[in-house]
Formats: structure tokens, C-alpha cells, sequence
């Protein structure tokens, strides 16, 4: 039997007896809203996921919400809302100047303003949207990264003081392929280095909003026992602290998984391993202590990429979205969420976001980085249908945070994930 095969039993089996003998709680369900049809898509690809985020919500006004989608026409790539998702706005937005939109954007957005890093044609780019970022009239001049390619991937953040980070990779370059760029005048001017210096090519990134107050770069080494690490900027470069192993383990290429922070200390990571999704968190404590690490979903049909988690912060919750296919048939997938409280450090049961929306496939979920505690509602938005006939589906998971126990005894166990 594989070496990684017997790890991964042997986890799942001590994640479960520990378990057993945990108190098990339920935060009371929220609601839902009905899925309805924001608009029309043709590409059946990996358009919203892994990790990055497409969703960004005003902080000072939770009605006004902005998606962006993956795009292989010309057509828009931008919805919104000023209402909550009652409507959407039918204004013709493009990230790109000829419309085309990759889905390895990344998104951000802070005081109404957005900002875009994607790979383009001829290499990574950068655009911010100028509030109230309505309409390409907003939009702002387009930047390109010197000696990126179109082969590049990247992802951005935006601090509170308004500096902007994007990191780039690069695959065929082992020793510098994890770089970091950094603007404070509005992505004018640029600020470059080597954010760690990897040693492999074979890796994916994906930053964390801020800890501490400094911003955390998340790389999760393919093929390898590093697993997912974490490097945090000390105000000259990134370093790695004495917690950065945060789920060492092979997980072959796999590379679905999510980050977030509550209240800027509490480190959250959902990853896809195989059959399961593991929930891994701890307090930041000056980069010192252990990381928690549990199975919380399970499925005999979800595989590795397939669970496409995504996570949003509503003040002391985590709330994560994610895939979970009901039989072999990928037109079985349906969207879920389960909601995690930092106070009391249990998750609710599953939720079904996708209700009614039988017979197709729903997928890669997405939603914003955070939401502020005045909104009453999480977004969620997802890919529903077919290949050529896909529509892009929204809802949201109304605020109710009261917790109560739960007196469900647990499920029987299904599998055990051999290969």
C-alpha cells in the first residue's frame, strides 16, 4: 500500500476517535434564500475557486456587492448590486480591455473601489476600479508586471492603509517563483522582491487576509510532505515562523483549498485531501503553538479538487462553501456551507445552498473575503448547469447566530478512504 495512503488512514482515524469524546454543538441554522439566476455563462471551467476570491462586498454599505466570473467572450465579466441581490446590474463591465476574462483573476476590494491582478495575454496584470465602480468609465489604466508571461498566476490583497499586494508564480522557475509586489500610491508605482525562495516549481499560493497586521503569503507545496506553509511580512520580507507547517502532508496535486482570519489573530484553512475536507485553525500567538487539524466533511464521490471550498469572515464566524458530489455523477454536485464559531469553536451542520437545483451540476463557489458585522446576509454565488448552457446562480445565507446543542447523535461511517 502507498506510504501516503496509509498516513491519510491513519489521520482519518484518529481525527475521528478524538471526535467521539468532543462535545458536539450546533450553531442554529440560518436561513437561506432562494437560488436565482444572476446570468447567462458558457465555460464549463475552473472559473471562481482555488482559492482565490471573485466576491466583494462595501463594508460601508452591505447592499452594494460586486462578482466577477470567468468570461471567454466579450461580453461582462462584472455584476452588481445595490440592493442586497434584488437586482443586478446590466451595465456592460470588463476587466479586460477586449473582454476576455481569465479564471485565474483574483479580486479585492476596499471603500467601494475594486482591484483586479489576472493573467492577460502578455503577462500579469493589474486594474482598480475607481468608486463607485459602476461601469467601465471607472475603470482605471491597466498595469503589466515586467517579465511576467501569460503562463504567470497571481493573487492580490489589499491592506487596510491601502497598500495593494500581488504575488506572482511562476512554474519552470524553482528558485524565485514566489515573488511579491507591493503599491501604496494605487498601483502606480511598484515595489518588488522575492517573497520566499521556494526550491521547487511545483507549487500554488494563496494569501491569507492579514495577521497581526501584516499580510500571511500561503504556498502549498504539490507532490510533497511540506504540504501547506505560511510565511508572514515582518516589515522587510516574509519569514517563516515557527508554526508556518500548517497541514503537512502529500497530497499529490490536488490544490483545493481556502484561507481567512478572524478578528486578525484566528488562522483558519480548509483544504480538499482525497475523500475529506480538513478544517485547519489556530490563534496566531506570535507564530508559536500547534495548528488544529479535523476532518469536517466527508464523501465517498468527492475527490481531491472536487470539493472547491471558499471561505467568508462574518465577525466571529467562518463561513465555508464547498462542492459535495451525492453519487459518481458529476452532475450530482451540490453546493453546501457550514458555518464555524470562533466563540465557541464548533460548526453547524450542512447546509444545501443549491436547493432545488436538481438533475445539473453546481460548482465552484465563491463568495468575498469578509462581509461587516452590519450585514445581515453572507453571498454566495456558484456555477449551475451544463457545459454550453451554464448559468451563474446567487443566494444568501441570512444572519441567525445563536447557538444551541446539538442533540443529533453522529452519522455512521461510510468509508474510510482507501485507494
Amino acid at each position: 500500500m502507498d506510504i501516503n495512503v496509509q498516513w491519510r488512514r491513519i489521520r482519518q482515524i484518529v481525527f475521528l476517535a478524538i471526535s467521539i469524546f468532543l462535545p458536539v454543538y450546533q450553531v442554529s441554522a440560518d436561513q437561506l434564500t432562494a437560488p436565482q439566476v444572476v446570468t447567462g455563462f458558457g465555460s464549463d471551467r475552473g472559473t471562481m475557486g482555488i482559492p482565490r476570491w471573485k466576491g466583494y462586498m462595501d463594508q460601508a454599505n452591505p447592499d452594494h456587492l460586486w462578482i466577477s466570473f470567468d468570461n471567454v467572450g466579450s461580453g461582462t465579466n462584472i455584476r452588481y448590486t445595490t440592493d442586497g441581490g434584488e437586482t443586478w446590474s446590466a451595465n456592460l463591465m470588463q476587466i479586460d480591455i477586449n473582454g476576455y476574462n481569465d479564471f485565474h483573476m483574483s479580486m479585492w476590494g476596499r471603500n467601494g473601489e475594486l482591484f483586479y491582478t489576472w493573467p492577460n495575454r502578455d503577462g500579469i496584470a493589474f486594474r482598480k476600479f475607481n468608486a463607485p465602480a459602476q461601469s467601465n468609465d471607472d475603470r482605471g489604466p491597466m498595469y503589466l508586471f515586467s517579465g511576467t508571461t501569460a503562463m504567470y498566476r497571481s493573487n492580490i490583497m489589499v491592506q487596510n492603509n491601502g497598500r495593494i499586494w500581488v504575488f506572482t508564480r511562476f512554474s519552470s522557475d524553482a528558485a524565485e517563483n514566489v515573488r511579491y509586489n507591493y503599491s501604496d500610491n494605487g498601483g502606480v508605482n511598484w515595489t518588488s522582491g522575492v517573497a520566499y525562495a521556494a526550491g521547487t516549481g511545483s507549487l500554488r499560493i494563496g494569501s491569507m487576509p492579514y495577521v497581526n497586521g501584516n499580510p500571511a503569503l500561503v504556498v502549498l507545496y504539490l507532490n510533497s510532505t511540506r504540504g501547506c506553509e505560511y510565511y508572514l511580512w515582518n516589515g522587510s520580507s516574509f519569514e517563516r515562523k515557527s508554526d508556518a507547517s500548517i497541514y503537512p502532508y502529500d497530497i499529490d496535486a490536488d490544490r483545493a483549498f481556502t484561507h481567512n482570519v478572524i478578528a486578525g489573530q484566528y488562522m483558519h484553512l480548509i483544504i480538499g485531501d482525497g475523500n475529506d475536507l480538513y478544517h485547519c485553525w489556530k490563534s496566531y500567538n506570535n507564530g508559536t503553538g500547534n495548528w488544529n487539524r479535523t476532518v469536517i466533511e466527508n464523501s465517498p464521490f468527492t475527490v481531491g479538487m472536487d470539493w472547491n471550498p471558499i471561505s467568508c469572515v462574518r465577525g466571529n464566524d467562518l463561513y465555508v462553501f464547498y462542492n459535495r458530489w451525492l453519487s459518481s455523477d458529476s452532475m450530482s454536485s451540490m453546493v453546501y456551507y457550514r458555518k464555524w464559531s470562533q466563540t465557541t469553536q464548533t460548526w453547524s451542520n450542512p447546509g444545501l445552498v443549491s436547493a432545488n437545483l436538481t438533475n445539473q451540476k453546481n460548482f465552484q463557489p465563491n463568495s468575498c473575503p469578509q462581509v461587516p458585522e452590519s450585514s445581515d446576509y453572507v453571498p454566495v454565488y456558484w456555477q449551475g448547469g451544463a457545459a454550453g448552457n451554464l448559468r451563474i446562480y446567487f443566494a444568501k445565507v441570512l444572519v441567525d447566530g445563536t447557538p444551541v446543542i446539538d442533540t443529533i447523535p453522529p452519522a455512521a461511517i461510510q468509508d474510510l478512504h482507501t485507494e
